[in-house]
């Protein structure tokens, strides 16, 4: 996931010496962040920090789940890191 909060800024990917402005073309181009998303990911509140994520996120369940050995069984807060679903949240914390 791909964001900030500084309204005046804009995204840009460089990939074998070429510059792109959008996430789509990037994504094309570099064969990679198939899964990437442009988007803001509503955190309870970055400036707390509150690092979970609010209903409602474009984060919940969109998570690429890599496995047990990858990401570990539970989230930072020691909660299981995937639903019965097998679904995964992007971030340190699983709703």
């Amino acid at each position: 996931m791909f964001y900030t909060s500084d309204a005046g800024a804009s995204a840009y990917w460089l990939w074998n010496n070429t510059t792109y402005t959008d996430l789509s073309s990037f994504q094309q181009a570099s064969k990679s962040e198939t899964s990437g998303l442009l988007a803001d990911p509503l955190l309870r509140s970055a400036t707390t920090p509150e690092l979970r994520l609010s209903a409602g996120s474009p984060a919940i369940n969109t998570g690429v789940n890599l496995g047990l050995a990858s990401q570990g069984a539970y989230d930072y807060a020691g909660s299981p890191r995937t639903t019965s679903s097998g679904l995964i949240d992007r971030g340190a914390y699983q709703n």
